[in-house]
Protein backbone atom coordinates (compact mmCIF):
# COMPACT_ATOMS: atom_id res chain seq x y z
CA UNK A 1 0.00 0.00 0.00
CA UNK A 2 1.46 2.90 -1.05
CA UNK A 3 0.13 6.57 0.83
CA UNK A 4 0.28 10.13 -0.33
CA UNK A 5 -0.64 13.38 1.69
CA UNK A 6 0.13 17.47 2.16
CA UNK A 7 0.59 16.58 6.23
CA UNK A 8 2.50 14.48 8.01
CA UNK A 9 0.13 13.93 10.68
CA UNK A 10 -2.57 13.15 8.62
CA UNK A 11 -0.56 10.41 7.03
CA UNK A 12 0.88 9.34 10.31
CA UNK A 13 -3.00 8.62 11.14
CA UNK A 14 -4.07 7.00 8.31
CA UNK A 15 -1.10 4.44 8.55
CA UNK A 16 -2.01 3.54 11.82
CA UNK A 17 -5.85 3.11 11.17
CA UNK A 18 -5.15 1.02 8.30
CA UNK A 19 -2.66 -1.03 10.25
CA UNK A 20 -5.35 -1.68 12.63
CA UNK A 21 -8.06 -2.50 10.22
CA UNK A 22 -5.32 -5.17 9.11
CA UNK A 23 -4.71 -6.48 12.49
CA UNK A 24 -8.50 -6.64 12.72
CA UNK A 25 -9.16 -8.75 10.10
CA UNK A 26 -6.27 -10.78 10.29
CA UNK A 27 -4.08 -9.51 7.78
CA UNK A 28 -0.52 -9.57 8.55
CA UNK A 29 1.48 -6.39 7.74
CA UNK A 30 5.08 -4.82 7.90
CA UNK A 31 5.96 -1.35 9.83
CA UNK A 32 5.49 1.83 8.31
CA UNK A 33 8.33 2.72 6.00
CA UNK A 34 8.92 6.39 5.33
CA UNK A 35 9.52 7.78 1.57
CA UNK A 36 11.33 10.64 0.97
CA UNK A 37 9.07 13.47 0.62
CA UNK A 38 8.57 15.74 -2.71
CA UNK A 39 9.04 19.71 -2.18
CA UNK A 40 7.96 21.83 -4.46
CA UNK A 41 8.96 25.32 -4.60
CA UNK A 42 6.84 28.11 -6.12
CA UNK A 43 8.04 31.62 -6.80
CA UNK A 44 4.85 34.90 -7.26
CA UNK A 45 5.81 38.20 -7.79
CA UNK A 46 3.99 40.24 -5.21
CA UNK A 47 3.24 43.40 -7.55
CA UNK A 48 1.93 42.82 -10.69
CA UNK A 49 3.84 45.96 -11.90
CA UNK A 50 6.98 47.21 -11.44
CA UNK A 51 8.94 45.74 -7.86
CA UNK A 52 10.29 42.65 -9.88
CA UNK A 53 12.68 42.27 -7.53
CA UNK A 54 9.79 41.89 -4.20
CA UNK A 55 9.00 38.30 -4.59
CA UNK A 56 7.19 35.68 -2.34
CA UNK A 57 8.01 32.23 -2.39
CA UNK A 58 5.69 29.15 -1.22
CA UNK A 59 6.28 25.35 -0.36
CA UNK A 60 4.74 22.52 -0.84
CA UNK A 61 5.42 19.28 0.25
CA UNK A 62 4.18 16.01 -0.65
CA UNK A 63 5.12 13.08 2.46
CA UNK A 64 4.86 9.36 1.21
CA UNK A 65 4.49 6.45 3.15
CA UNK A 66 4.81 2.21 2.54
CA UNK A 67 2.88 -0.81 4.30
CA UNK A 68 3.99 -4.22 3.01
CA UNK A 69 1.09 -6.87 3.24
CA UNK A 70 2.76 -10.33 3.60
CA UNK A 71 0.93 -13.97 2.61
CA UNK A 72 -2.64 -13.83 4.07
CA UNK A 73 -5.44 -15.63 2.94
CA UNK A 74 -7.30 -14.38 -0.41
CA UNK A 75 -10.69 -13.77 1.28
CA UNK A 76 -9.16 -11.65 3.88
CA UNK A 77 -7.46 -9.91 1.62
CA UNK A 78 -10.50 -9.26 -0.55
CA UNK A 79 -12.43 -7.84 3.11
CA UNK A 80 -9.65 -5.56 3.94
CA UNK A 81 -9.77 -4.44 0.30
CA UNK A 82 -13.24 -3.74 0.52
CA UNK A 83 -13.29 -2.52 3.72
CA UNK A 84 -10.59 0.47 2.62
CA UNK A 85 -12.67 1.28 -0.72
CA UNK A 86 -15.93 1.90 2.17
CA UNK A 87 -14.05 4.08 4.59
CA UNK A 88 -10.91 5.29 3.08
CA UNK A 89 -9.15 7.75 5.15
CA UNK A 90 -9.66 11.40 4.50
CA UNK A 91 -7.08 13.60 3.21
CA UNK A 92 -4.69 10.24 1.83
CA UNK A 93 -4.54 9.25 -1.33
CA UNK A 94 -3.74 4.95 -1.40
CA UNK A 95 -2.78 3.08 -4.00
CA UNK A 96 -3.18 -0.62 -3.92
CA UNK A 97 -0.53 -3.20 -5.88
CA UNK A 98 -1.43 -6.57 -5.49
CA UNK A 99 0.99 -8.84 -6.11
CA UNK A 100 -0.91 -12.29 -4.90
CA UNK A 101 0.69 -15.55 -6.57
CA UNK A 102 -2.42 -17.25 -8.93
CA UNK A 103 -1.91 -20.98 -8.88
CA UNK A 104 -2.16 -22.29 -12.61
CA UNK A 105 -3.98 -25.60 -13.33
CA UNK A 106 -1.76 -28.17 -13.90
CA UNK A 107 -2.34 -29.59 -17.35
CA UNK A 108 -3.20 -33.25 -17.86
CA UNK A 109 -0.21 -35.57 -19.91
Amino acid sequence: LHFKAFDANVIDYASAYVRHIAAVLGVRTGNVVPLPKKTKLFTVLRSPHVHKKSREQFHMMTYKRLICIYDSAPENLDVFYEELQARPPVGVLIKIKDRRKIEMPVAAP
